[in-house]
Parts: structure tokens; sequence; C-alpha cells
């Protein structure tokens, strides 16, 4: 139901107090803060920025790797099974994290899986 969706669902942690302070100062009676309503001299916090840090994946991405035939054994057309199975495993762990974060990938294909040696 969308209820437990929504309480499953992370929002923005909180300003820090001097900037929480900061951005009620600005606002105006309207409860909305226009851009050009604070003289460029002063600096504010307009947003939150997201920055991913990952282990570096050196291998390209799935859809290449299958393009290519670099998962194919030796003389096969074909991938091994057992290692369709643990890219299929290693996938579904990664969203069942993702999943018990409150998180929903939306766009899950072979071009946005990011492969590692090893």
């Amino acid at each position: 139901s969308d209820g437990s969706r929504q309480q499953q669902q992370r929002s923005l942690p909180p300003l820090p107090p001097p900037a929480r302070q900061q951005q009620q100062q600005q606002q105006q009676p309207g409860g909305y803060t226009p851009a050009m309503a604070v003289p460029r001299s002063q600096s504010t916090i307009s947003g939150w920025e997201l920055r991913l840090v990952m282990e570096f994946c050196d291998q390209g991405t799935l859809r290449d790797a299958l393009d290519s035939g670099m998962l194919r054994g030796s003389g096969s057309r074909y991938m091994h099974p057992g290692l369709a199975l643990g890219l299929a495993l290693d996938i579904a762990a990664a969203l069942l994290h993702l999943h018990a974060e409150g998180v929903v990938h939306g766009d899950l294909k072979a071009a946005n899986v990011l492969l590692t040696r090893g």
C-alpha cells in the first residue's frame, strides 16, 4: 500500500542548525523563498547534492560483456550456467539491499550493471 511504501522511503536529513536558521530567516510570509530574494553576497544552501562512492568497476557493463562474448566458456556459444546463476545472485543481493533501504532502482538492465574482476 502507499502508506507502507511512504514509511519505508527515506527523506533527506534535516539541514544543520545554522543552515536551518538561515533558511527560516529568508523565507517570505507565503512560505517559499524565491531565488532572487537573497542578495548574491550571502551564501545560502539551495539544495542537496548526491555523490556516489563505489569500487572501481574495471570490466565495463554486463551488456558489453554479453555482446563481446567475454562471459562465454571457451569454445562455447553460451555462458556457463554457474556463472549466469552467480551473476543473477549478485544482482538480486544488490537489489535486496537497495529495497531494504527504501530505494527502488527503476532502470535495471544489463547496461546498468557494472562488473569487476573476481
